[in-house]
């Protein structure tokens, strides 16, 4: 297990960091497939929890979702990601969004059983918001620029592109996190974080987790991005707390399914979202942050 877990990550690690790498139209691409497979996987787990809602179209229209999240980022595709009315712009996101919770509605009214419509409902809207709107905000972090800069502006003591050193700054976080977490809450884990939906989780675990990824955080901050050690802590300290319950929420979503895993995709790792359930999370807090805090800004 042990063996195949390695081999697995030897593979997909090089895969993800080249994407990180090179950035667009890669990672915009990469998005859309992980939204994908993750949306199908979602909404494959709540069938068999026992909430009949429609697979295909939720996948649909959370694709359509995420797409239209990134739109933004590719002025030269035919695709308007604002449209304008004498109130002002409107964004297409938003149009989208109101779209998938309308559209659902009418596609759970065919279950007789107002319980059933009414889970079929919840559970698509669920799924659509959480993976259409979570998953593309994986490509935002990597349009995050430098004031007066682009995401292919050099910055940090390598000179990287801007946007590359923030997709590494997020990798190596939410690694660092997991990692920690794992075996610090297996040498000296003693109080269970959460029993009843992810068992093996400890408060000491959690702690780990978020030192160690404020600790990676803080100097890939310093060396990529050209931040200070201090911002850079903080940064990697609060996506780190936050991101840990990425994978308690899709923990929940397992449970209520009786599944080990979300899917079969990566031998020993599990599917899609077991892979990016703590990222989701940890993208858009990145993001929020560096803008919030004028460390970077939103770059085509």
């Amino acid at each position: 297990m042990l063996r195949t877990r390695v081999l697995t990550a030897l593979i997909l690690g090089p895969v993800v960091l080249a994407v990180a790498w090179f950035r667009e139209p890669w990672l915009s691409l990469g998005v859309l497939l992980v939204a994908a497979v993750a949306l199908w996987e979602a909404a494959n787990l709540l069938v068999i929890a026992g909430w009949p809602v429609p697979r295909v179209l939720t996948v649909v229209l959370g694709l359509w979702l995420a797409a239209m999240m990134l739109s933004g980022f590719h002025p030269g595709l035919p695709v308007v990601s604002t449209f304008e009315t004498d109130f002002g712009f409107v964004d297409l996101a938003v149009v989208t969004a109101v779209v998938c919770v309308i559209g659902l509605a009418i596609a759970a009214l065919r279950q007789a059983e107002p319980r059933l419509a009414l889970s079929a409902w919840a559970g698509s809207v669920l799924v659509v918001v959480w993976l259409g709107l979570l998953t593309p905000m994986l490509a935002w972090v990597g349009h995050l620029s430098p004031y007066q800069g682009f995401p292919d502006t050099p910055t940090g003591m390598f000179g990287w592109a801007a946007g590359t050193g923030w997709l590494f700054m997020l990798l190596g976080t939410v690694w660092g996190c997991d990692s920690g977490a794992y075996f610090i809450g297996r040498t000296i884990g003693r109080r269970k974080l959460h029993p009843q939906v992810s068992p093996g989780k400890t408060v000491e675990g959690y702690v780990g987790g978020v030192c160690v990824a404020a600790l990676a955080g803080g100097i890939l901050a310093f060396v990529l991005l050209d931040l200070s050690l201090p911002v850079g802590l903080a940064f990697g300290a609060v996506t780190a707390a936050i991101a840990q319950f990425g994978d308690l929420a899709k923990s929940t979503l397992k449970r209520a399914a009786d599944r080990k895993d979300s899917g079969n995709l990566f031998p020993g790792h599990g599917g899609m979202l077991d892979r990016v359930d703590s990222m989701l999370f940890a993208a858009p807090v990145l993001v929020f942050l560096a803008v919030i805090f004028d460390a970077a800004y939103l770059a085509p």
